[in-house]
């Protein structure tokens, strides 16, 4: 049988695997969601252990778990807006003369948000969440 701390390693690794591969390649929308719901997998495992560790450790692991998806979570709503406009983009490829700009504005709008998920600070909160919850 699997106990606790092997279903929180694993979670826990695979965390830290999709974040290399973010950090390898950050313009994947893939990655950036898949991170996201490994996270809220690995904060739903804490919220189950509960009352089994302390409350202030509980407060802290969750907060800081909840603070590394935040952190992804503009980068993954304009993935989402930029998959919903093309596939309306290419349902209606005559309603609009300024696709190109859209486009164009997401990209650059991702290209910015991307960038902010790798300063020291967001970096540190990441790093910060995992190791938080391998305890």
């Amino acid at each position: 049988m699997t106990n606790r701390k092997q279903v929180f390693q694993v979670q826990i690794l695979k965390i830290k695997e999709l974040y290399q591969h973010y950090q390898n390649n950050p313009f994947s929308p893939t990655i950036v969601h898949d991170l996201r719901v490994a996270i809220r997998a690995l904060r739903a495992l804490v919220h189950f252990v509960k009352k089994r560790i302390s409350v202030e450790e509980y407060e802290q692991i969750n907060q800081s778990l909840g603070e590394a998806a935040q952190m992804l979570g503009p980068l993954r709503e304009l993935d989402v807006l930029d998959q919903y406009c093309s596939q309306y983009a290419i349902a209606h490829p005559s309603k609009s003369e300024t696709y190109y700009q859209l486009f164009n504005t997401f990209a650059k709008d991702r290209r910015v948000e991307m960038n902010r998920t790798f300063n020291k600070t967001n970096q540190a909160k990441m790093k910060h969440a995992i190791d938080l919850s391998k305890n």
